[in-house]
């Protein structure tokens, strides 16, 4: 049973640092990016960071109807605004949507699914065992994957934290005669 501690403060650890890269990516890049989904974003990472601390000193489950909620009335909004938007909104509204289908399906398939069959099996007098075992670990990892993935769903931050967001800059010089600049110019490419 040890081990199973161990597990659950590693996912506990995993969870600080991937909930708290998340809010600084947020904080830093989402201004610009989100406009005012960076409240939702930082509410949602938020939260991931207080439920760490919750699930590491009570191990409760906690249910994710706010966040069905929030998908449904994103993916509405989007399909009606859809013909509204620029191309850049629309890419951007697509990752938040994904990143929230993700954090949707993940409770379903860290605690609630777990949960769910060690509570039901013994009914059908199916032997858990240690396979028990499984469902406090997928608790104590579930903090930190949600994070994870609103980090490689969304563009920008998975540039950032792959290092990918570096700007290379060409400059070209034309001459057109000896010591006379024509034309010097700076461009920059992503």
């Amino acid at each position: 049973m040890l081990w199973l501690h161990a597990i659950h403060l590693a996912g506990f650890l995993l969870a600080q640092v991937t909930n708290s890269t998340l809010l600084f990516l947020i904080l830093k890049k989402g201004d610009k990016l989100f406009g005012s989904y960076r409240i939702l974003m930082f509410s949602f990472a938020l939260y991931s960071l207080i439920y760490a601390w919750i699930e590491i000193a009570a191990q409760p489950s906690i249910c994710s109807s706010t966040i069905v909620f929030c998908a449904f009335n994103i993916y509405r909004e989007i399909e009606l605004a859809q013909h509204q938007m620029s191309q850049k909104n629309l890419d951007l509204n697509r990752q938040l949507f994904l990143t929230l289908s993700f954090q949707t399906l993940l409770p379903f398939l860290m605690m609630y699914i777990p949960i769910g069959l060690v509570i039901i099996l013994p009914f059908f007098e199916v032997p858990l065992g240690k396979l028990a075992n499984v469902a406090g670990i997928s608790l104590a990892i579930y903090p930190a994957l949600e994070p994870i993935a609103a980090i490689f769903c969304i563009k920008e931050f998975r540039r950032t934290v792959f290092f990918r967001n570096r700007r290379k800059v060409e400059a070209s010089n034309q001459y057109s005669a000896p010591f006379t600049v024509q034309d010097t110019s700076c461009s920059v490419h992503q």
